[in-house]
């Protein structure tokens, strides 16, 4: 009887705990699931507030959102009011919404998915959150270097935005190769604002990797090509200027680096806007003006040559 009775407490001990956590579960789910239903409401009334160009209101709404499911919907509000904050030069709020967008941008094809990233870049670097700036290349080339990318001069180019060890260069060579093909396969075609812009990345890549001849080289094929960009060029000439003072000609060095100031300078002294593919988007001065800064502390001191 008590070999009966102890199997039978034990049996209903053991049927009480699995009922205790079936209920647990099941309430964890419903609460998941209530969540994230009062996620979908707010970004669809995010949405609807961007759509009405209320963007200070769509912002304090996302503040208190921790989104990380995909969306697309989610996407284009985390996006819009991103830059919104980074063209008004606010860049913490900046860069803390582009960073949210990386984390539910991946239903986006990878033309708009690449783009994201050279938004969230300078803003991390521009909010002085360096550290972040590194988690996030090291994330960029995990998610893009599985498979050749037909945007991958994107990733390179915003990966080096600052300097880099080695063995994050080593990182990027599925990369660079993608890039280097993609710039053979744009020459090819006589998409020449595209190869330009894939030069610049090729022209980063060499001056990171400490090969100055080549980076002068990408960077002057850079410039050569037709339908000139502003902020493209400014880049060009900032790396230019690094590669000929690296390579001791201080003079063309100081002479590509005040090319490049006026046009980054005249930009910056100017009203702020989102720009546009032809004339420079604002994540794409911001680019160069990082460039720029880096490039100052090496050149400006320097002495002009005679």
């Amino acid at each position: 009887a008590l070999v009966v009775g102890f199997g039978t407490s034990t049996w209903l001990f053991v049927k009480e705990r699995e009922a205790h956590r079936r209920a647990v579960e099941a309430e964890q789910q419903q609460a998941q699931l209530r969540h994230q239903a009062e996620m979908r409401e707010k970004i669809t009334q995010a949405a609807l507030l961007v759509s009405q160009e209320r963007l200070q209101e769509a912002d304090s709404l996302l503040s208190s959102m921790n989104l990380t499911q995909p969306t697309m919907e989610g996407a284009a509000v985390f996006r819009a009011v991103g830059e919104w904050q980074a063209v008004q030069g606010r860049w913490k709020p900046a860069a803390d919404r582009l960073s949210l967008l990386l984390k539910v941008n991946q239903l986006e094809a990878l033309d708009v998915a690449t783009m994201d990233y050279l938004r969230c870049g300078p803003a991390l670097i521009e909010a002085g959150n360096l550290a972040g700036y590194a988690a996030f290349r090291h994330e960029a080339i995990a998610r893009f270097s599985v498979a050749p990318c037909p945007f991958a001069d994107r990733l390179v180019k915003i990966s080096l935005l600052l300097p880099a060890s080695p063995a994050l260069l080593d990182s990027l060579n599925p990369l660079a190769v993608s890039a280097a093909d993609g710039l053979a396969a744009a020459d090819a075609g006589g998409d020449h604002f595209t190869a330009a812009w894939r030069s610049l990345a090729m022209g980063l890549l060499e001056y990171r990797r400490g090969n100055y001849a080549n980076a002068l080289q990408w960077s002057q094929r850079c410039l050569a090509y037709p339908e000139a960009n502003g902020p493209r060029t400014a880049a060009a000439r900032v790396i230019s200027a690094m590669a000929w003072f690296q390579l001791g000609r201080g003079g063309e060095a100081q002479a590509d680096f005040a090319a490049a100031c006026a046009l980054i300078d005249e930009k910056f002294r100017g009203s702020s806007d989102r720009g546009s593919p032809i004339q420079g988007f604002w994540f794409d001065w911001a680019f160069a003006r990082v460039l720029q800064r880096e490039a100052a502390s090496l050149i400006a001191p320097a002495a002009p040559a005679s």
